[in-house]
C-alpha cells in the first residue's frame, strides 16, 4: 500500500509502531516528516540513490547520542537534518552532465 498523501499521515502508524517494535525502537521517535524532508532534499539536491543512504546515517548518528544519553531527540534529529542538508550542492545536480559526486 502506498500513499502520496500527508507524510505525518496516520495510516502509516501501525507499520511504524510494528517496525519500531520489531527493531527496538520507541515509535514515538520516527519523525516521518522530518525523514522525508531529509531524503528529498538529499534526492533532489544531490543523487536519488543516496536518499536511503542519509537517512541511515542519521539514524546510526541518532543511536549513538542515545548512547551518550541526555540528549533531546527531537532536537538533535533536527540539528543533524540540518547539518547532513548543509552538506548538498545548492542547485539540484543536471542529470545530463552527472552532477557533483565528490
Amino acid at each position: 500500500m502506498s500513499t502520496n498523501g500527508d507524510m505525518g499521515s496516520d495510516i502509516w502508524r501501525p507499520w511504524i509502531e510494528r517496525a519500531a517494535a520489531a527493531a527496538g525502537v520507541d515509535p514515538a521517535c520516527v519523525d516521518v516528516p522530518l525523514i522525508h524532508d531529509l531524503t528529498k532534499q538529499v534526492a533532489h539536491r544531490y543523487d536519488r540513490p543516496m536518499a536511503p543512504v542519509s537517512s541511515f546515517l542519521l539514524g546510526v548518528a541518532l543511536g549513538r547520542a542515545a548512547g551518550d544519553g541526555g540528549a533531546d531527540q527531537a532536537a538533535l534529529a533536527r540539528e543533524l537534518v540540518d547539518r547532513i542538508v548543509a552538506t548538498l550542492p545548492e542547485e539540484a545536480a543536471d542529470p545530463g552532465a552527472g552532477g557533483d559526486r565528490a
